[in-house]
């Protein structure tokens, strides 16, 4: 039990560590590709389904999500609305 604790109690003061100095990469060095620059919204499409459709790799995509509320200046899809891509 005492070494489960030492343990935990070395990982919570390493990990920020290794963190900090890069030797452990939470990040994707892969960059985020859109196939389209814009589309024009059809019923039913949201940004996030959009991002799925056109853009890898998939586990980015609420980073892509938060970079279409950027560009689009609203995370509301209308029909007709031309929806940005970075």
């Amino acid at each position: 039990m005492k070494a489960v604790y030492i343990r935990r109690r070395i990982m919570v003061v390493l990990l920020p560590i290794l963190l900090g100095w890069g030797l452990i990469e939470l990040s994707s060095e892969e960059p985020i590709r859109c196939s389209v620059t814009s589309v024009t919204a059809a019923p039913g499409d949201t940004l996030w389904g959009l991002a799925e459709e056109y853009c890898t790799p998939r586990h980015l995509t609420g980073e892509v999500v938060s970079d279409m509320v950027d560009l689009n200046k609203s995370a509301d899809v209308r029909v007709g609305q031309i929806v940005w891509f970075p």
